[in-house]
């Protein structure tokens, strides 16, 4: 099943997407227990897709990937290194990347985000994809993260970047694909390009 987030006639609903077509679910697809959507049909090309949810909080893995850490010639650290990214770090398909004025190199990086899917504190290891809105294996990182912090419906994990991050520039168009899921591109601007 993928899900996906989409504005249409208006409004922001949840749907269910197949080839070129979403069907809506009449409520958020949170906590609904595998059912499946059961609104209304759209066609792809109607609807504007945005993010595919609005997290409380999105959760970082640093130095989660071997190679990664070599990269930065860092250690790799005994636990999970966590750290917050406000909720307005997330873009939609198409938005731009705006780079801030006060910084003097932004890296692109691309990682594999796990959007929680009911509420979880203090999960157990074996239990831990069962909070998890999709089928990726990171039994490790929730059950971690859910000792330190409530994760909400919604919250992401970004469970970290491999090797091959990179500066970028305003004018360059970031792309990033995920087998079977799909890909997100989206420009560099400048702050001033992003006021016009």
């Amino acid at each position: 099943m993928r899900i996906v987030r989409f504005k249409a006639d208006g409004t922001v609903r949840y749907g269910e997407l197949s080839g070129e077509s979403i069907r809506a679910f009449k409520r958020s697809p949170f906590n609904l227990g595998g059912k499946k959507a059961d609104g209304p049909d759209y066609r792809l090309a109607d609807v504007k897709l945005l993010a595919p949810c609005r997290p409380s909080k999105l959760v970082c893995i640093g130095l989660n990937y071997r190679t990664h850490a070599l990269e930065l010639n860092q250690p790799l650290p005994l636990a999970p290194l966590l750290f917050l990214k406000p909720p307005s770090a997330v873009l939609d398909p198409g938005g731009a990347i705006v780079l801030p004025p006060n910084s003097r190199r932004v890296d692109y990086e691309a990682e594999l985000g796990v959007v929680i899917g009911r509420k979880a504190r203090n999960a157990l290891q074996g239990d831990a994809l069962k909070y998890v809105f999709g089928i990726f294996s990171v039994a490790k990182l929730v059950s971690f993260i859910s000792g330190v912090m409530t994760l909400l419906p919604g919250d992401v994990i970004a469970t970290g970047t491999p090797s091959g991050i990179g500066p970028m520039k305003a004018g360059d168009t970031v792309e990033v694909g995920v087998e079977e899921v799909g890909s997100l591109k989206n420009k560099v601007v400048a702050v001033e390009d992003s006021k016009e």
